[in-house]
């Protein structure tokens, strides 16, 4: 997508680091949330973008109470 629409990709890369700050979700539920609309609307670049970003984001390691 990046190499068709850069600008595009530039905008929104930068509305999504705006909302990358403290709030209600932390950093892992935001990145599931992203990555479930992203399989939701058959988005395969959106889906390797967020699932790259839950694995940063350290969301696949179990953590058991």
């Amino acid at each position: 997508m990046h190499k068709a629409n850069p600008k595009m990709v530039a905008g929104f890369q930068a509305l999504s680091a705006g909302q990358n700050g403290n709030g209600a979700l932390d950093a892992k539920t935001k990145e599931l949330i992203a990555l479930a609309v992203a399989v939701t609307t058959r988005c395969d670049s959106c889906i390797a973008a967020h699932a790259q970003a839950a694995r940063r984001a350290d969301v696949f390691t179990a953590s058991w109470p």
